[in-house]
């Protein structure tokens, strides 16, 4: 992640967003180490994104996931504040740069940089003491403790939306089983947003995961000291996953 800022900092990026906190990027590396459909999350400033893309098209050649002995292909996903790609604005120098906090409780301390919350492979980051959850998951809903901690609302959210894909996904499990990464944006009103989902080696299948989530009920928003706020969800699941019936 480090490595991957400190190649956009050396890139000519427009001028500084004024309606952004956070910025989500995410890319493939394939079996030989390449970085491959790169994307970026950049909301209302679309140049930016444009300008992003361009500025990771020149990264180098990965060193290559493997499975065993054999080459694997993988999938990179990166959350960046605005004051990291742009510290002429606020630092001397991108080293200043505060790195994520990880929040431990469902109310995360005030922090200038992202907030990162980490259950296993799924993540929901953003600026906000508060994250958001899936409303079957939210504190104080009917069957949640009172005080539950953000990694088990997380992981609560992670379990509603697989359910969610095997109640709808039309689609036939592949005969090759490999990673699904799903990712959305959860806006200040709790609407999912922006619904993608990646398969290295069955593209079709993630068309088919983002039509199985259409229609998620609106999720419990995040806040950021009492203010609604937006934040961003990403899962990793296993495909065999996606067709075990519960």
């Amino acid at each position: 992640a480090d490595e991957v800022l400190r190649h956009l900092l050396g890139q000519p990026l427009p001028v500084r967003p004024k309606n952004l906190e956070v910025i989500i990027l995410d890319f493939d590396v394939d079996e030989y180490g390449y970085v491959k459909a790169i994307r970026t999350n950049s909301g209302t400033d679309p140049e930016l994104g444009k300008a992003l893309i361009v500025g990771l098209s020149s990264l180098p050649k990965f060193e290559g996931a493997r499975k065993g002995e054999a080459r694997a292909t993988s999938h990179c996903g990166f959350s960046y504040t605005v004051d990291e790609l742009f510290p002429a604005m606020t630092a001397p120098t991108a080293a200043a740069a505060v790195p994520p906090a990880v929040a431990s409780t469902a109310e995360a301390p005030a922090a200038s940089g992202p907030t990162v919350i980490k259950s296993g492979d799924h993540l929901i980051t953003g600026v906000f003491t508060s994250p958001s959850a899936h409303p079957a998951c939210a504190k104080g809903k009917p069957g949640a403790k009172a005080g539950i901690r953000a990694e088990d609302q997380l992981a609560c959210t992670a379990e509603e939306v697989l359910k969610r894909i095997r109640a709808t996904l039309k689609a036939e499990a592949p005969a090759y089983m490999d990673m699904m990464v799903i990712d959305f944006d959860i806006d200040e009103y709790g609407d999912v947003k922006t619904i993608r989902a990646n398969c290295a080696s069955e593209p079709e299948l993630g068309k088919a995961v983002i039509v199985a989530l259409y229609g998620m009920p609106q999720f419990v928003a995040a806040k950021k000291d009492g203010a609604r706020a937006r934040s961003h969800c990403t899962f990793h699941y296993p495909v065999a996953e996606l067709f075990t019936k519960p």
